[in-house]
């Protein structure tokens, strides 16, 4: 039981950080591979 929960939690912790770096957002905004900014990019205020 005690090794379930303990697994689980590791789990847990690791999809936590995998979900905020792929919502972080670069300061400079997204850029396309031609250099242009990404057509969706919307400055947050």
């Amino acid at each position: 039981c005690c090794i379930m929960k303990h697994e689980y939690l590791e789990f847990k912790i690791c999809m936590c950080d995998l979900i905020e770096k792929t919502l972080k957002v670069p300061k400079d905004r997204w850029m396309m591979s031609k250099g242009m900014p990404w057509s969706r990019y919307k400055k947050r205020d």
